[in-house]
């Protein structure tokens, strides 16, 4: 399979995809179908609806019959000729780390997006040439033995290959035990090698330490610094794209430290997720849903591990790492859908509204509620083992059978390697009631955190009146108060519902200004709902609402407890 990517009006914002098929003599028909969605992302994207036409040749440019046979798959009557040049446009319009984007500055192509895969070719090596003007640099982790000449060993190869093609390019690299980290960043405005690499290397190190190597010679950091506020990762057997802004501002402290947060994240994927994969996604199949009950651990995992090996690195100081962890800790505690769904369907549900606006707390975030799951369970096995072993060993033991080997695990695959590393451990109780059914982990993490490395879960109460003592989050959108967040038990529950539009409080117009509110007094909201305006009475009780529980240093903590929080901090 051979495909070209050119252009020629950058402001339209389209390219032309063309490729060169060698089908079967016998095969009367080529299928040409589109990915449905990408790695990553596990929801359908249709990406279908970005392309204008498909049109088809022979070898001698004659034309051939061209129908489609579902929203993404395409045949292409051969009359048995031995090769099909095809052709089609795409626009390219999404700007964030999964997706493709045209202007007159830069090309940046996430190829699962846009190139048809061959039904039958698939396994074929795939050429990738990329028609751009010369002044242009590109970006890929594919071998480029010519310029604008990309080489995958397969479709899943090269559709696994992001690239960046600019004039203004950044290329930076460090080594790591003769592994080279290359870094292109598109759209700098003031960020420093000389800042950056140390950061950098030091929590690739950390990485490489727990899994014991890197499983290739090198790998890309694709990276799109935007004139706006966005944070987005992608990650890639060989490479990651991160979309992060404003890129003036990140070298500030706060969003240079989700730059490197999200790049540690996104190179933990290279062990978990891309290698380390469950059997639900081996092979990808961009046809149809790959449904799968463990995101706690592709995501959890990675989730737990990206911020810990920065603080393990150096690259956070612990005051950052407890802030972060604490940031998490609150959107778990305010997420009420964690005593709906148990992990395990909402993982499952991500096909459904993983990643959009849905019913509000109808389901767990594999994300959020999986970090908390993931540190749990670490802080578990180092107390059924004396703090011998932690779940490092459990995601070593999963690299050495099924990474390294390219072997999908089951669910049953990862709790037998909790078994190996933690016989102790009654798991069949510790699942269901965790992961198969909602039950808490936090008071035993809370007891396991005391007894060895001095923290403790404490109490932590919103400053906001309307939070703390109503139960009502308000966000602000276009000038519009809405409601965002209710706790189930507090007084707002009973007349407010999520979406509401709050114009008054305490009869005063929002739009002037939030009014002060005086602890243990009523207070009026004038609401504005879809065919309904009306006034309502909110009582406090006396109670606070919208509370969650934070990381914090525990007074009481021995000698030894501190000891062993510098372990927990200086090692996987």
């Amino acid at each position: 399979m051979k495909y070209r990517i050119s252009y020629t009006q950058p402001h339209h914002q389209v390219l032309t995809v063309e490729f060169w098929a060698q089908p079967s003599e016998w095969l009367s028909e080529l299928i040409m179908v589109l990915p449905k969605w990408r790695p990553g992302r596990y929801e359908l994207a249709n990406y279908a609806k970005n392309v204008y036409r498909l049109e088809a040749w022979n070898g001698s440019e004659e034309p051939l019959a061209v129908r489609k046979s579902d929203t993404g798959t395409w045949l292409i009557e051969t009359g048995n000729a031995t090769e099909v040049h095809g052709k089609y446009t795409y626009r390219a319009t999404q700007m964030d780390a999964g997706g493709s984007w045209l202007d007159a500055h830069q090309l940046y192509v996430s190829p699962v997006n846009c190139l048809m895969q061959a039904e039958g070719l698939q396994y074929e090596e795939h050429t990738l040439e990329v028609v751009v003007p010369d002044e242009y640099t590109i970006a890929c982790a594919l071998p480029q033995p010519e310029r604008g000449k990309l080489v995958a060993q397969d479709y899943q190869e090269l559709v696994d290959s992001p690239l960046i093609a600019s004039p203004t390019l950044d290329h930076w690299q460090y080594t790591v035990e003769h592994h080279t980290f290359h870094l292109w960043v598109q759209g700098n405005e003031g960020l420093q090698a000389a800042d950056l690499l140390p950061d950098f290397e030091a929590f690739t190190r950390a990485q490489m330490a727990m899994f014991g190597g890197f499983p290739n010679p090198d790998y890309h950091f694709l990276i799109q610094l935007l004139p706006y506020s966005y944070y987005h990762g992608v990650e890639h057997k060989n490479s990651t794209v991160l979309a992060l802004g404003p890129a003036d501002r990140v070298t500030d402290r706060k969003p240079y430290r989700d730059f490197v947060g999200v790049a540690s994240h996104e190179l933990f994927h290279v062990w978990n997720v891309t290698r380390i994969r469950p059997a639900e996604m081996m092979p990808y199949d961009f046809i149809r849903e790959a449904y799968h009950h463990t995101g706690y651990i592709t995501e959890g995992v990675t989730m737990y591990y990206g911020d810990l090996m920065l603080v393990q690195a150096g690259v956070y100081s612990l005051a950052e790492y407890l802030e972060e962890v604490n940031v998490l800790l609150k959107r778990h505690g305010q997420n009420f859908g964690r005593h709906n769904l148990s992990i395990l369907e909402s993982s499952h549900d991500l096909w459904l509204d993983g990643y959009s606006p849905a019913a509000p707390e109808r389901r767990q975030s594999i994300y959020v509620e999986g970090f908390v799951l993931a540190w749990a369970l670490d802080f578990e096995i180092r107390a059924h083992t004396e703090g011998q072993r932690s779940l490092a060993d459990v995601m070593r033991l999963l690299w050495v059978n099924f990474g390294q080997k390219a072997i999908g695990y089951t669910q049953a695959d990862y709790w037998d390697a909790v078994v190996a590393v933690c016989p102790n451990l009654d798991v069949n109780s510790y699942f269901g009631a965790h992961y198969a059914d909602t039950q808490s982990v936090l008071p035993a993490l809370d007891g396991h955190l005391r007894q060895q490395v001095g923290y403790r879960l404490a109490l932590q109460v919103p400053t906001d009146p309307l939070e703390r003592a109503f139960g009502v989050l308000l966000q602000t959108t276009g000038g519009e108060y809405k409601v965002a967040k209710l706790d189930p038990e507090g007084p707002a529950y009973a007349q407010l519902a999520h979406g509401d539009e709050i114009t008054h409080l305490n009869h005063q117009a929002l739009v002037e200004g939030m009014p002060q509110l005086a602890d243990g007094e009523p207070i009026t909201l004038r609401v504005e709902r879809p065919f309904e305006s009306l006034t309502v009475t909110l009582q406090p009780t006396g109670r606070d609402y919208l509370t969650w529980l934070g990381l914090e240093p525990d007074p009481e903590a021995g000698e030894e407890q501190k000891q062993n929080a510098k372990v927990w901090l200086a090692k996987a």
